[in-house]
């Protein structure tokens, strides 16, 4: 049955960027600090995604304050109540002591000095929200400062299978995306045609969860690049060092399949990650899609494996090539071993069964809440359609709630192709 998205246009908004002092602003309560922002007007639309209603924030002329302001303003009560659930108030714990403090305090200058176009969308995302600029940072540096304080309790963040079968054959990424029950409704997908020119911007789409920088799951561009992201926990951390936040949003930007290896892997992350990054052959990309997947560990460590024609390759939460000492987790453990005893995925099907898969019934593939984990969605790129499906129950189901054309992310041209896939 054919649904409608509900779109609703929200009116400019007016923003004044502001500079942060650290010393100072991460000092004082947000209950006792104003920030006003003011900046360049934009405009936005809100739809919802199938049955699943997953919401898109559609913008377009925005400057990056203003882009922040106004995420932060539609979805200041998914931020709000986040900032409000157990991590969250751990975590600000730690971040009053006097070590929580100073790492935080780190973390932070280095990555504004490294990124400042982001940050200013964390101030926007901070005054749209009416959360403070600290909040803000704690959700955008959890990892980083989980693992600084001995605070990571390895909750297990995706599986993703690759397959690239060559001589005409598929090319597939397959995702789900694991997290936390109390992120459960706490995500949406950004949709961005923004900062006109001259512009500095690609336009991009990208699952977003509430209060941080897209996109810590997965997100594509109109330079033919896409990626999917996993966590990983090495055992010691590099402070100060980027945040994985900030890496990922910078994926965004990247124009071609090397410039997207080199973004990923030139900063000096504080803890890791793991970035499977695919480029479709199409438009002004001719020739045989490509992909791989980085492993990046603290410091600047990492290893590239692209993955060859005639292969397939599963990742999960874990260093699996990069000799990195790290906390070792048996949800990883299970979920590699399962994907080892089923058979090789050769198309599109077996990667959804694969990644359907609940044998293990303690940690299984798809997760339904075992050790307080779900998968939220799932999703699988095609490099040769050039198409991004999403799916909200168990993939094996084979219901798609939205269908994304990759080569065709500009606002009103992406949301056209939803409404007729919805």
């Amino acid at each position: 049955m054919r649904r409608h998205l509900l779109a609703v246009i929200l009116p400019p908004v007016d923003l004044q960027i502001f500079v942060v002092c650290f010393s100072l602003a991460l000092a004082v309560p947000s209950s006792t600090r104003s920030q006003k922002v003011v900046g360049r007007s934009c405009s936005t639309s809100l739809s919802f995604l199938g049955q699943s209603a997953i919401p898109l924030l559609a913008l377009t002329g925005c400057d990056h304050t203003s882009f922040g302001k106004a995420i932060g303003s539609t979805f200041r009560t998914q931020i709000q109540q986040r900032l409000q659930t157990p991590s969250m108030g751990t975590l600000r714990d730690y971040s009053d002591s006097k070590e929580g403090r100073k790492t935080l305090e780190a973390l932070a200058s280095l990555n504004a000095a490294a990124y400042p176009k982001y940050f200013q969308e964390l101030e926007g995302i901070a005054a749209g929200s009416l959360a403070s600029m600290k909040e803000v940072l704690l959700l955008n540096l959890r990892q980083e400062l989980s693992a600084a304080a001995g605070l990571d309790k390895n909750v297990p963040d995706c599986s993703d299978q690759l397959l690239h079968a060559g001589a005409g054959g598929p090319a597939l990424l397959g995702h789900n995306e694991d997290n936390a029950g109390e992120l459960l409704n706490a995500s949406y997908f950004i949709q961005t045609d923004i900062f006109p020119p001259p512009k500095d911007e690609r336009q991009w789409t990208a699952f977003t969860y509430a209060g941080e920088l897209s996109s810590t799951a997965f997100g594509f561009n109109d330079a033919g690049v896409a990626f999917t992201l996993n966590a990983l926990f090495p055992a010691n951390v590099s402070v100060p060092g980027i945040g994985r936040n900030f890496v990922s949003r910078d994926l965004l930007q990247a124009t071609s399949f090397a410039d997207g290896l080199e973004r990923a892997t030139k900063p000096k992350h504080s803890a890791g990650h793991n970035y499977n990054l695919i480029a479709i052959p199409a438009g002004s990309m001719p020739g045989s899609p490509r992909m791989a997947t980085v492993e990046v560990g603290p410091g600047g460590a990492y290893d590239v494996l692209e993955v060859p024609e005639g292969s397939s390759y599963f990742h999960a939460n874990t260093f699996q090539r990069l000799k990195v000492a790290q906390l070792h987790e048996a949800s990883s453990i299970h979920r590699l071993k399962r994907a080892a005893e089923l058979p090789v995925p050769h198309n599109a099907t077996a990667i959804l069964s694969l990644l359907g898969d609940t044998e293990d019934a303690e940690y299984p593939i798809y997760r339904t809440g075992q050790g307080g984990t779900f998968t939220l969605v799932t999703v699988l790129i095609d490099l040769q359609a050039a198409t991004m499906e999403v799916y909200t129950g168990n993939p094996r189901e084979h219901e798609v709630q939205a269908e994304f054309n990759l080569w065709q992310s500009s606002v009103s041209t992406l949301t056209a192709n939803i409404l007729q896939k919805v």
